[in-house]
């Protein structure tokens, strides 16, 4: 079994995009200092041109999300353990890397400028926001395992 099969599936796929999407606002809302302040301004902005530019963002990453994380969940699935956010959690640094990756590469290959510029301002702290999203996104993953 491939995580995508667990996260893509017709019917989990909507409410995985849902609890990402809402866990990443919540963090979001909930950030202070200047790099909350950042966030909440540049989620702010990416709403106003387009309300469901979130959901659409992560559903459209989902499928490369699934490739990156794969091989932990395969080590997951190998070993002896029956807790996936406790597993991602020990390994935060590389999981939350290899899903950098992702987005990274698709900064790269963007044509829009005004993405580009942002993401770069904010890729610093991109690390640390993704991390704080592991847990969830492992918990909808175990959710869906056969005890």
């Amino acid at each position: 079994m491939q995580l995508a099969d667990i996260l893509l599936a017709d019917d989990y796929r909507d409410t995985v995009v849902d609890r990402i999407t809402a866990v990443i606002e919540q963090h979001i809302a909930h950030r202070r200092g200047f790099s909350g302040a950042g966030l909440r301004t540049a989620l702010k902005l990416a709403k106003a041109n387009r309300h469901d530019i979130l959901p659409n963002v992560i559903n459209r990453l989902l499928p490369e999300f699934c490739e990156a994380l794969d091989p932990y969940f395969q080590e997951f699935r190998a070993s002896d353990e029956t807790d996936f956010p406790q597993f991602v959690q020990r390994r935060n640094d590389e999981v939350t890397e290899a899903m950098l990756s992702v987005t990274d590469a698709r900064a790269e290959h963007s044509q829009n400028k005004t993405f580009k510029r942002m993401y770069k301002q904010l890729r610093g702290t991109a690390g640390g926001e993704l991390a704080a999203t592991l847990p969830d996104i492992a918990a909808l993953v175990q959710a869906k395992l056969p005890n």
